[in-house]
């Protein structure tokens, strides 16, 4: 997806509440599995790539960065996520798990 296309995403709860980025940019990381733990305050989400672990083979997961929220912004995220699924699945039909090769 690029900045330019028109994505209807659901808003914060505060009312004028815009997004501003910094004069330098945005830090964007690509990852393609996530792993969380919790408190009892909060949340912190670890994105990782998985590549291959050369020379030994197999798989490795190389964190990329983590993310740590409050419960309140856990509960907006869920929401976040589970209208973006339902979207995506409509046009695209259902997501299903990818397998890695042994």
């Amino acid at each position: 997806m690029t900045d330019k296309q028109d994505v209807t995403r659901p808003q914060p709860e505060q009312p004028g509440f815009q997004f501003v980025p910094p004069e330098d940019g945005v830090y964007e990381v690509y990852s393609n599995i996530i792993d969380a733990t919790w408190t009892p305050f909060d949340i912190r989400l670890r994105f990782a790539q998985i590549l291959p672990a050369r020379p030994a083979g197999g798989w490795i997961a190389e964190e990329r960065a983590a993310v740590t929220i409050a419960w309140p912004e856990a509960k907006h995220l869920r929401d976040i996520m589970i209208d973006l699924v339902r979207r995506f699945e409509g046009a695209n039909g259902e997501i299903q798990p990818l397998k890695l090769p042994e």
